[in-house]
């Protein structure tokens, strides 16, 4: 996810309106059981207060990414 994802600029251009949150899912076993988390990759948007406002379950092609993130800022 890093290499392809993190590293885009286009999805680097939108960090000032995200702060990304990577977890282990074996280290944060509680965390991903309060996401319901079933299968990696998994991304999810909360708002600021915390809740989920969106989740992308995807194979992190770059350009699904970005609308999924799009999409999501709508919802905020």
């Amino acid at each position: 996810m890093a290499r392809v994802v993190l590293s885009n600029p286009e999805f680097a251009a939108m960090q000032s309106d995200y702060v990304f949150v990577h977890i282990d899912i074996d280290k944060e076993p509680d965390t991903a059981r309060r996401f319901v988390v079933r299968g990696i990759p998994d991304m999810r948007i909360l708002n600021a207060e915390g809740k989920q406002i969106h989740d992308v379950s995807t194979t992190w092609d770059m350009k699904e990414v970005l609308r999924e993130m799009r999409q999501a800022l709508k919802k905020r």
